[in-house]
């Protein structure tokens, strides 16, 4: 899966390439990724665990790349602000390509050891297998290294405390575990109780998964529940606080028993996700899977547009970091709802109402539509570990292509009406499609909802899942898109919490 981040690494650092040094061209390649096949360094920052992280930590993972892609260019500029908001400088004779490429290595280098050590540790060995001293503390800003050390204190130290839990310091003070949970989060329902047993039937039961198709099974633990009361980017604390999605039930919190008027509303819930789930059709299953993987399809948007308006490398940097502050706020506003909410997936739902019956539903493509039992069904995608409403997607899809609109339209200045997307969705994963199937979005609003009501074409989310998504999302792209302009121009951003405290 390849999210804007791959496209960014490629861009930047092939421009480099294109214009290197005669004297060190082994050092240039080595400095560049290529996924034509992966080299050595494509395989060292994007190993297949990162490309299947959990999508908080996969955004988590862009910003902090897309991060220092941005300082090195903006410090190379005339008057851009960093992302702290600070002017940084470069001297203009080490914004050459090649000492560009060194210090960009080297800021990698100090935020991915920080946030994360396994990748850290592995570019820190390859640095040292170029010739270069990564381990050196020295912040001489005469030097490509003291340059990338000067750079990441401030940022590493707004990035270990930004309530993203990424040292593991705020839930442990021996043995920390990255990532995980401050707030003691418990879900209602544990894993092992049977479905007629739930102590509150409307609230989220972690599912009983495969873990690798060879005899091993786990329990769902929610993933990241803390980051919920994180610090926004783009979005002021009160608005952040403000942005809150009404219930879909209307006694959520009941114990036992699901009331007369919820049971009736979730019994339609259930036969509009059985009716999708028998209607799919090949286009509808190879979205399903393409969407449910944020680095392969979101991702590949400014690629195309950029090969579309052919706007230059910094203009795709500028508009990268826009988008990955909208998905971050995103997936914080859908996480701070989910676990207000904290309600049930479909599958616990089917078979706590229909246990003992046989629905007709999708069983494979071999095997077309069919009697199974409800305790057996399942999504075509597998759910991830977190609670179901709001849909997180359709928040960040939303954001997301909202963004992207505001960039081409205010950023690229593009005259008219934006060309339509198009794509060929490539089996991967866990897709039972074989071949490659074509997709055309006329509009970005269009990608945006399907995005959205494919997650209902997976089976894992309740339609007003999906519109509650979509209706948090509304206005944080057009946020993110000036706050990342404004920093390119030199602006302190409105509601730029970290820019005052830098």
């Amino acid at each position: 899966m390849v999210l804007h981040v791959l496209a960014f690494i490629v861009l930047l650092f092939s421009h480099c390439v294109n214009a290197q040094a005669p004297e060190e061209p082994t050092l240039l390649q080595n400095l560049t990724i290529d996924f034509t096949p992966p080299n050595e360094l494509a395989n060292l920052l994007f190993p297949t665990d990162v490309i299947l992280a959990e999508t908080p930590i996969a955004i988590r993972t862009v910003l902090v790349f897309t991060i220092q892609g941005y300082e090195v260019i903006a410090a190379c500029d005339s008057k851009a602000l960093g992302f702290l908001g600070k002017r940084n400088a470069i001297p203009p004779h080490l914004c050459a390509p090649l000492p560009a490429a060194k210090i960009s290595a080297f800021l990698l280098n100090r935020l991915y050891r920080s946030q994360f050590p396994l990748e850290g540790r592995n570019l820190e060995a390859f640095l040292i297998r170029q010739g270069l001293d990564p381990t050196s503390d020295s912040t001489d800003p005469t030097t490509e290294i003291g340059i990338a050390n000067a750079m990441a204190m401030d940022l590493v130290a707004y990035l270990e405390t930004d309530g993203w839990n990424s040292l593991g310091d705020l839930s442990r003070d021996h043995f920390r575990q990255q990532y995980s949970d401050y707030t003691g989060f418990k879900p209602q329902n544990h894993a092992e109780l049977d479905v007629s047993r739930l102590r509150r039937p409307l609230r989220w039961q972690p599912l009983k998964q495969e873990a690798d198709r060879r005899g091993r099974f786990t329990s769902q633990v929610h993933v990241a529940p803390h980051i919920g009361r994180a610090k926004p980017l783009v979005l002021s604390r009160e608005e952040f606080l403000s942005r809150k999605s009404e219930s879909p039930y209307a006694s959520a919190d009941r114990k036992k028993t699901i009331g007369a008027k919820d049971k009736r509303t979730m019994r339609r819930l259930l036969r509009e996700v059985l009716k999708l789930n028998r209607d799919l059709t090949k286009e509808q299953i190879a979205q399903a899977h393409w969407w449910d993987n944020k680095f392969l399809s979101l991702g590949s948007f400014i690629a195309f547009y950029q090969g579309v308006y052919g706007f230059s490398l910094v203009d795709f940097i500028v508009i990268a970091l826009g988008e990955v502050m909208a998905q971050h706020d995103s997936v914080m506003l859908a996480w701070k709802e989910k676990l207000r909410h904290d309600l049930v997936r479909p599958p616990t739902m089917l078979r706590r109402l229909f246990e003992g019956k046989k629905i007709r539903a999708f069983k494979s493509l071999d095997e077309g539509v069919g009697l199974v039992r409800a305790e057996e069904w399942e999504p075509i995608v597998p759910i991830q570990p977190h609670s179901e409403y709001p849909s997180a997607s359709a928040l960040i899809c939303q954001a997301t292509m909202d963004h992207l609109h505001a960039a081409l339209t205010n950023f690229i200045k593009v005259n008219g009406t934006i060309a339509a997307y198009e794509t060929d969705i490539f089996p991967f994963g866990r897709s039972p499609l074989t071949e490659n199937v074509k997709v055309k979005y006329e509009t970005l609003q269009a990608a945006a909802l399907n995005c959205g009501k494919s997650r209902l074409y997976a089976g894992v989310h309740f339609s007003p899942s999906v519109d509650a998504g979509f209706e948090l999302g509304k206005g944080i792209g057009a946020v993110a898109q000036k706050h990342a302009q404004d920093l390119w121009e030199g602006r302190i951003p409105d509601n730029c919490e970290r820019c005052s405290d830098a």
